[in-house]
C-alpha cells in the first residue's frame, strides 16, 4: 500500500463522482422508458377509465365526460393502444360531430345510443380530413373512438352493442 496524495484522492473522487453521475444519468433514461407513458397511458390520461365490452370484445376506455375532456378528446397525442380507446359520454342525446383537429393517427368512430347499441360507424379517418368534421345521421348519447382497423378486425356493425 502506497501513500495517497492530495491530488491522488480529488482525482479518484472525481472519477467517483464521474461515475455516479454516469451511472445516475443511466438510471434516469431507463426510468423514463421504462416508466414514462406509454400508448396505453397515454389513451387513459384523460382521467377515469373503464372496460368496456364491444361484441365480446374488451376495451379499455378513457372516459371523456366533461366539456373540457370531450374538447380535448385524443388530439395531441401520438398513438393509441390496440384495445385502448377513449368514450365520449354526453349528458343527452345529440348529432355529435367530430374533427381531426390536434390528431396525429387515424381513428375508428363509432356512434352509439342511449342504449349502446351502435347508430352509425366511420371507418379509418384519417388526420389529413381535418377540417371535415364526421357526425351520425341520428341522435347519439355517446361516441367511441378506437384505433383505425379495430371496426374492421373485429366485425363490429351498426346494431352491436357496447355494455359500460
Amino acid at each position: 500500500m502506497g501513500i495517497i496524495t492530495l491530488s491522488e484522492n480529488k482525482r479518484r473522487l472525481a472519477q467517483i463522482a464521474l461515475s455516479t453521475l454516469c451511472i445516475a444519468v443511466a438510471l434516469f433514461i431507463f426510468a423514463a422508458g421504462s416508466f414514462g407513458p406509454s400508448t396505453r397511458e397515454q389513451a387513459l390520461a384523460s382521467g377515469d377509465s373503464r372496460a368496456l365490452t364491444l361484441d365480446g370484445n374488451t376495451i379499455l376506455v378513457a372516459i371523456a365526460d366533461t366539456y373540457k375532456e370531450r374538447e380535448r378528446g385524443l388530439g395531441g397525442r401520438t398513438s393509441l393502444a390496440p384495445n385502448s380507446g377513449m368514450l365520449f359520454i354526453f349528458p343527452k342525446e345529440g348529432k355529435y360531430a367530430f374533427w381531426m383537429k390536434g390528431m396525429h393517427f387515424s381513428i375508428d368512430i363509432v356512434w352509439l345510443a342511449n342504449d349502446g347499441s351502435i347508430i352509425d360507424i366511420k371507418e379509418n379517418i384519417s388526420p389529413d380530413t381535418f377540417p371535415a368534421s364526421f357526425a351520425p345521421p341520428s341522435p347519439a348519447r355517446y361516441v367511441l373512438e378506437l384505433p383505425a382497423g379495430y371496426v374492421k378486425a373485429h366485425g363490429i356493425q351498426i346494431g352491436d352493442k357496447a355494455v359500460l
